[in-house]
């Protein structure tokens, strides 16, 4: 999934006009793709665009909202 979002990053900077200044966190939730690869681990995250990215992704499930996370206690 992390080489999927860093397509994805790539693609937006070389076709469009992506402005590293206005996607400042990109690098940190590709960091935190990484974790992905290991079943134990979600990532919780409050932004809507990192789920959308990476929805065709057979990890995509271990993403989720604050309020998804809470409820699966």
């Amino acid at each position: 999934m992390a080489l999927e979002f860093t397509i994805f990053i790539s693609r937006e900077f070389l076709l469009r006009n992506y402005s590293l200044d206005k996607h400042h966190s990109d690098v940190f939730d590709w960091f935190q793709l990484y974790y992905l690869a290991m079943d134990q681990f979600v990532i919780v995250t409050g932004d809507p665009d990192l789920s959308h990215r990476t929805q065709q992704s057979s990890q995509a499930g271990r993403i989720m909202s604050f309020a998804q996370f809470l409820s699966s206690l």
